[in-house]
């Protein structure tokens, strides 16, 4: 039986939660911005609030010290996370959707819990141990209930219709790689928290967010915008207009969201915390649901109903 504090799958779940409401917003801005932009932001904006509060629990001079004695490894480890996540993580799943369409997409992607598992299941057999047969229960029917809801939830319905065989191939592949790509941050989060307080984890990732994104900015804007006359043209900022409209989201989402992932994840067994912060979609579905009170699709309702039983799966255990 794993000995676990309820506040990290809490936590973890609770990321999911932010972040459900935060991706509606993002999503919109990504058709005026490229998504190296939006990261930016989110990392520029919370980082001041992650070194306030870090400062506030340990002391400012104490806060200094922690942040000079990071050692080069633990950096490398912040590389992978952001690079994993806020960087190529998001340009492979943005290329996915363009060639499958967001649902299609989103249903692969959201198979990276199932990675974390075989990971940790890898570790327990170095060891000598094994994952409690209601880990594994609760990770499948979170990833299929979460397959349910993605694929049969869709505003304007899927407009991508696959007839180039390549196309599907590289939409596939695309997919696969963020759902690798996404559960290469969970490891590298996990991996970090048990070794620095999730304060400092937290402000490491932002602070290698707000290197990387630019460079992948540059890296990958023809991919974006095979139109633009230099790589590193514009934007690079949102404008007066969209920075008002949605600068409390951006802090709110990126401070108490990604400490709340971090905090989850470095709390939870890894296979528990990634299954935990896979639930984005599913949280829509009930937000809206609640709002709009119309009932939703009878397969969705069945992915809603199997996230459920995933969950209690894991909490139990």
């Amino acid at each position: 039986m794993l000995n676990v504090s309820i506040l990290g799958p809490l936590a973890a779940f609770g990321s999911s939660c932010t972040w459900a409401i935060a991706a509606v917003a993002y999503s919109r801005l990504s058709f005026k911005y490229p998504a190296h932009v939006i990261n930016m932001t989110r990392a520029i904006l919370s980082l001041p609030f992650f070194a306030i509060a870090f400062a506030l629990d340990v002391g400012p001079a104490e806060a200094l010290e922690a942040l000079f004695i990071i050692p080069i490894s633990s950096w490398s480890w912040f590389a992978v996370s952001m690079t994993a996540s806020f960087g190529l993580g998001d340009v492979l799943f943005l290329i996915s959707t363009r060639h499958l369409g967001v649902p299609r997409a989103l249903t692969l992607a959201s198979i990276y819990p199932l990675w974390a598992t075989l990971v940790e299941s890898f570790r327990k057999v170095q060891g000598g141990e094994a994952l409690p047969l209601t880990i594994w229960i609760g990770v499948a029917l979170i990833v299929s209930g979460v397959g349910l809801v993605t694929r049969t939830q869709s505003t304007n319905g899927d407009p991508v219709a696959i007839k180039n065989r390549f196309k599907l191939f590289i939409g596939i592949l695309m997919a696969l790689l963020t759902s690798l790509a996404w559960s290469m941050n969970n490891v590298a989060v996990e991996h970090l928290g048990s070794t620095h307080s999730f304060w400092l984890v937290a402000i490491g990732r932002m602070l290698a967010a707000t290197m990387l994104c630019p460079f992948y900015g540059i890296l990958f804007r023809k991919i974006f915008d095979p139109n633009a006359p230099k790589a590193w043209s514009g934007p690079w900022w949102l404008d007066g207009a969209d920075f008002r409209t949605y600068v409390v989201l951006f802090i709110v989402e990126g401070f108490c969201g990604s400490l709340m992932f971090v905090y989850g994840v470095s709390n939870s067994p890894l296979s528990v915390g990634s299954a935990l912060t896979s639930l984005s979609p599913v949280v829509s579905v009930g937000v809206l649901w609640a709002l709009d009170r119309k009932a939703p699709a009878p397969l969705t309702l069945v992915g809603m109903i199997l996230t459920l039983f995933g969950l209690l799966s894991l909490l139990v255990t």
